[in-house]
Order: C-alpha cells, then sequence, then structure tokens
C-alpha cells in the first residue's frame, strides 16, 4: 500500500510535506545514536566494579538478551518491574549472571550503566544541524513528535540536547505501554495529536518493519531515513537522508 498520494518516483522534496499537520521521529538513529557500542561501555564499566568481561563476550550475550527480554517483559516491563529493573536484567545476562544474582559487583554495574545512559554524555545528535531542522518544520506550521521503543529516560535527554523545547510530544513505548511495530502505540500519537485523517501524519524512522511497515497499516506516511544505500528489498520506499531533506535543505 502507498499511502502517499502519488507514486513514490514522483516525490520531491518539496512535495514530501504536502498535507502534512504532523511528523513523527523514531529516536534511537534518527535523532540520537551511541557515542560508544554498548559492548565497549558494558566492559569498561564491569571492569571497573571489578567483573571481567570484554567487549567481544558482550557483543555475543547482549543482542540476545535485549531481544528476549523485549518479547518476555515487552515495554521494558512497564507494567511490572519497571525499566531499571528491565535493564538489570539486560545487564546480567550480557555478563554471563542469572538475572536475579546479587553478586554487589553486579549490582554495582547495573546501577552505573542505567545512570551512564541517562546522561547526555552517553549519546550524541546524529545530526548538527538537528535543531534547525526541527525549526524549519515548526515555521511550516508543522507540528513534531517523537514515537519510539524508549523508556522514561528519553524526556531528560533531549532536553539536556537541546532539541525538547522544539517537540511537541513524546509517545514513547516504556510510558504507554505499546511498542513498534504493534501499530497501536502510532494510533495512539495519531489521536492525541487530533489528526482525522492518517495521511496527516508523516513518520521518519530508520527500521523497515517498525518505522515503515508497522504505520503504513494505518495508511500513515512513511519515510527510511538511510544515511547510505537503501536495502534492495525496498523497491517501493522513500528515503531521506537527514531530517533537512524534508526542508529540501
Amino acid at each position: 500500500m502507498n499511502p502517499w498520494p502519488y507514486p513514490p518516483d514522483a516525490v520531491s522534496s518539496t512535495m514530501l510535506l504536502r498535507g502534512v499537520r504532523v511528523v513523527s521521529l523514531d529516536a534511537m538513529n534518527t535523532i540520537i545514536g551511541l557515542r560508544e557500542a554498548p559492548s565497549v561501555v558494558y566492559a569498561r564499566i564491569a571492569g571497573e566494579c571489578g567483573l571481567e568481561a570484554t567487549p567481544e563476550t558482550i557483543d555475543e550475550r547482549f543482542p540476545k538478551a535485549f531481544r528476549d527480554l523485549e518479547h518476555r517483559k515487552p515495554c521494558y516491563d512497564l507494567a511490572g518491574a519497571g525499566p531499571r529493573r528491565w535493564w538489570a536484567e539486560v545487564v546480567a545476562e550480557s555478563l554471563q549472571f542469572a538475572p536475579d544474582a546479587k553478586d554487589p559487583r553486579l549490582q554495582s554495574a547495573q546501577t552505573l550503566l542505567f545512570d551512564y545512559y541517562a546522561a547526555p554524555e552517553a549519546w550524541r545528535l546524529l545530526d548538527d544541524e538537528v535543531a534547525e531542522h526541527l525549526r524549519g518544520l515548526r515555521c511550516r506550521d508543522v507540528r513534531v513528535v517523537v514515537v519510539s521503543n524508549f523508556d522514561y529516560r528519553l524526556r531528560r535527554l533531549l532536553s539536556d540536547l537541546g532539541v525538547s523545547e522544539l517537540l511537541d510530544d513524546l509517545f514513547l513505548s516504556g510510558e504507554i505501554g505499546l511498542q513498534k511495530p504493534d501499530p497501536r502505540l502510532f494510533r495512539h500519537a495519531l489521536d492525541a495529536m487530533h489528526l482525522q485523517s492518517p495521511n496527516a501524519l508523516l513518520h521518519v524512522g530508520d527500521h523497515q518493519q517498525k518505522d515503515l511497515e508497522a504505520p503504513r497499516t494505518l495508511g500513515m506516511r512513511t519515510l527510511l531515513l538511510e544515511k547510505t544505500a537503501p536495502p534492495p528489498s525496498a523497491s517501493q520506499t522513500l528515503f531521506v537522508r537527514s531530517i533537512g531533506d524534508l526542508l529540501g535543505e
């Protein structure tokens, strides 16, 4: 399904915002990114706490721990113990401990890592001009929101990074209890922004399933943020290389 009112190959930068009242953005790898790989940070902080760990070992264990917990306790266990405990389990499994291990060295690492990723020093804006791009959208009478699989820490991070004042709202899986690719998270955003037509919302993100396919089921417009060559399977997908491309910049 093509929610755009014209073929993908006919869309120019001047047409991307035609009829759009709200632009929603993913956060991770769209607005912000990590300064260091998690494996490097986990290994360093584990060492500071007296634990032995290598980036290579964590590289093997962290993705599986994250995916498993995302499936078993979605939305950072919003309905249960919450994000701090959720991430503590990811840390434990990444460092080869049982999820409920009581080792004081592990507990120190869990606390330090959660607090580390709550601080702006761990993050960077992917585009130095992102604030200007957001101002440009607002000058065109387009509201800007974030729809992200993130926990509550994102609010403070975006404030510390200087962009929260340019956003109209944030819809976070860790606060709402719905996570992409569940289209209901996007439906929640549509309703909260009082949009009668899904076609009036344009979502931009970097993940084919979570940021393109999910909102398209509701009739929303979508753009894939892809700084390099797009995946060959996405022949009917529109691409931008930065948020500034929405403005023709």
